[in-house]
C-alpha cells in the first residue's frame, strides 16, 4: 500500500528547510575551522609543538628506563623474552609479567605465555620455559599444551620446587627476584 507509512520524497526534515539550531551552527563552525589552513589556526601549532615535546620526552625516558642495552633493544620481542627466561636460575621461578618486564615489554604477560607455548622442542632448548608460571603461583593449564602442564610440574619438582596441596608455589621461597 503506497499511501501508508512515511511520505515519499521527504527526508528527515520532511522536505522543509531546517532552521539552524545552536547544535547545527556549532557543527558548521567546526567544519569551517578544520578546513582552514594550518597557519590560520595558532592553537594547532601549539598542539603540535606540545605533541612533539611529549614524544621526544617519552622516547628519551623509554630508552633510559627500559634497562635494555643496544643489543637487546635490537632483538625482536620474542628473542628478548627467550633471553630473559633463559636466565632464570635452577630451582627458581618467574611470572609471565616479570619476564615481560625484564624483556622490556611491560604489560605483555600474555605475549610471554604465547612465546613459551611456541617453543618448538621444549626438551631441547636453553630457554627455561618450565620456570615461568602465572602470578598466582600456579601452572597455567590449557588443553592446547597437549599434556605439557604435567611435564612442567615434573620438571619443577625435579629441581626441588615444592607445590602446596592446591598446586601453588611459594613465591617467598622460590621466586627469582632479578629486576624487581
Amino acid at each position: 500500500m503506497p499511501g501508508r507509512g512515511k511520505k515519499q520524497g521527504r527526508g528527515k526534515a520532511g522536505g522543509k528547510f531546517q532552521k539552524p539550531t545552536k547544535k547545527r551552527r556549532i557543527e558548521h563552525s567546526r567544519r569551517q575551522e578544520s578546513s582552514a589552513a594550518p597557519e590560520d589556526r595558532p592553537e594547532d601549532s601549539k598542539r603540535e609543538a606540545k605533541i612533539d615535546d611529549i614524544s621526544q620526552t617519552t622516547a628519551h625516558v623509554a630508552e633510559e628506563d627500559d634497562g635494555l642495552g643496544p643489543e637487546l633493544r635490537a632483538m625482536n620481542p620474542y628473542d628478548r623474552i627467550y633471553f630473559a627466561a633463559s636466565h632464570i636460575p635452577h630451582g627458581k621461578v618467574a611470572t609471565y609479567g616479570q619476564i615481560a618486564k625484564l624483556a622490556g615489554l611491560p604489560g605483555r604477560a600474555r605475549m610471554v605465555g604465547r612465546a613459551m607455548f611456541m617453543i618448538p622442542d621444549a626438551d631441547d632448548t636453553e630457554v627455561a620455559w618450565h620456570r615461568v608460571i602465572n602470578s598466582k603461583g600456579t601452572i597455567s593449564r590449557t588443553p592446547a599444551r597437549c599434556g605439557n602442564d604435567d611435564r612442567q610440574k615434573e620438571l619443577l619438582e625435579a629441581e626441588g620446587i615444592e607445590f602446596s596441596k592446591n598446586g601453588r608455589i611459594d613465591f617467598s621461597k622460590y621466586r627469582w627476584m632479578a629486576g624487581l
